[in-house]
């Protein structure tokens, strides 16, 4: 059965209800994605959690380019204003999922086309 964000109440349980600095890892096996994500959603941390959504993205548009998502991730946090920080990731999420797709991106439905690097040449 697959975790759900609703089934990690025992995390503020195992972290007394605190809010965990930058680099916490409650768990080991957890990476630097999985970690950001319960920071950003769990606790409001305003960090970016970089999947391959958001990896292809920052590069396509030229947001921020690099070669590893430690790289993007980093460019992003320079690149992203704080008070955007928050949702960020979220909405680059949704952008890689619904328009910018792996294999034909819908450049001419993009709401950021005008600002990406990728859109500007492709439509």
């Amino acid at each position: 059965m697959p975790l759900k964000w609703h089934n990690f109440w025992w995390i503020d349980m195992a972290v007394g209800y605190r809010r965990p600095g930058r680099n916490w890892k409650p768990c080991p096996a957890w990476d630097e994605k999985t970690a950001n994500v319960v920071l950003n959603t769990l606790y409001g941390h305003p960090t970016i959690a970089v999947d391959t959504h958001v990896f292809r993205v920052a590069n396509r548009t030229g947001l921020a380019r690099g070669t590893t998502p430690l790289a993007v991730e980093q460019a992003l946090l320079r690149a992203v204003p704080a008070p955007f920080l928050q949702h960020a990731h979220h909405w680059l999420i949704l952008l890689g999922r619904h328009v910018c797709l792996a294999r034909a991106p819908r450049c001419g439905a993009c709401p950021i086309q005008d600002l990406c690097d990728t859109g500007k040449t492709r439509v």
